[in-house]
């Protein structure tokens, strides 16, 4: 299943990468980036900013100690998170 947003579908690395989230309380870009190895760190981000923008991650914190974490109401029923 997708998430969504306004009744449109995320892309599908979108969806992949809140996904990842949701089965976290946080995660670094670093982790995030190990998580999809065969996606370039360009295009990681450019979804990652895509999704800050649509407001359904946030980024916590500047630099290198900054992590990305679901806004609240993002989580997907069912799942614990760690």
């Amino acid at each position: 299943m997708s998430y969504h947003k306004s009744g449109n579908i995320l892309e599908d690395k979108q969806s992949a990468i809140m996904n990842a989230l949701n089965e976290r309380v946080f995660c670094r870009f670093k982790e995030l980036a190990a998580l999809f190895p065969e996606t370039s760190q360009r295009t990681l981000r450019y979804n990652v900013q895509k999704l800050v923008d649509k407001k359904m991650i946030e980024r916590v914190g500047n630099g290198p100690g900054s992590f990305l974490k679901l806004k609240k109401g993002q989580h997907k029923h069912g799942t614990t998170r760690t």
